[in-house]
């Protein structure tokens, strides 16, 4: 379980690199504070803020259940909800943790992590 902690732990940390906008970040923080969410959810949340439809959040929880594997899909009353697994709670954490600290003490738009 360590091993594929460590994996995921990297594939986050590229996943976030990538991140120009900041809503993925959003995003994590939000399914760490919330329990469940659907992707109509999160549209309602912040998609004026970042110009994206529903479907781009739906594409993006999709990315997170199949190509990170840190979500669970359940389809509850004809929707489909997400919520972070228990075991990757404490690695999302870590990784926005050092992401804000090094967005504080940086001038770069577009941070490394960990180099």
């Amino acid at each position: 379980m360590q091993q594929l902690l460590s994996i995921q732990l990297e594939r986050l940390k590229k996943y976030l690199e990538r991140d120009k906008t900041g809503m993925r970040r959003e995003i994590l923080k939000i399914l760490l504070d919330k329990k469940e969410v659907t992707s109509e959810y999160l549209y309602a949340q912040i998609g004026g803020k970042y110009r994206k439809t529903k479907r781009s959040f739906a594409a993006i929880l999709g990315l997170l259940v199949v190509r990170l594997g840190m979500l669970k899909r359940n389809e509850k009353s004809g929707l489909i909800c997400y919520s972070l697994k228990q075991d990757f709670r404490d690695v999302v954490k870590e990784v926005l943790k050092r992401y804000e600290y090094d967005e504080e003490h940086s001038d770069d738009k577009i941070k490394r992590l960990w180099n």
